[in-house]
């Protein structure tokens, strides 16, 4: 898995998260810090496209950074734009996520325990 990084310092607003692997059409996403702990993945997402409902084991939280998401949690309807902030327990679910509006979407996720897959930027 993940090793213990040095300090790591980066200003949200001016990474890009479309040079990450595209993990869907239209969603891109890459690694900036995995640890045996922790892992915090940028992900960019176009207009149109829609991550399924999923569970994340650990604990789970995304900063919206650009545009306006829908999600939906325990059939709950959120929309969320830059600032705001969804936090999931352990165990929790949602989804379906769409970009609302043509701005691209930008988040950073948080998950702990790292769920293991590295995106890295290519």
């Amino acid at each position: 898995m993940g090793t213990k990084p040095n300090v790591v310092i980066f200003n949200a607003f001016q990474e890009d998260a479309t040079n990450g692997v595209e993990v869907t059409p239209g969603t891109w996403r890459y690694t900036k810090v995995l640890t045996d702990r922790l892992q915090i993945n940028f992900t960019a997402k176009r207009s149109g496209s829609v991550t399924p409902v999923h569970t994340h084991p650990g604990e789970f939280v995304s900063l919206i950074i650009r545009g306006r998401y829908r999600d939906c949690v325990d059939d709950q309807v959120y929309e969320l734009g830059p600032g705001d902030v969804l936090y999931l327990p352990e165990g929790g679910s949602h989804g379906p996520i769409e970009v609302l509006g043509d701005e691209l979407g930008v988040r950073i996720d948080i998950l702990s325990p790292p769920r293991g897959e590295e995106t890295t930027l290519s």
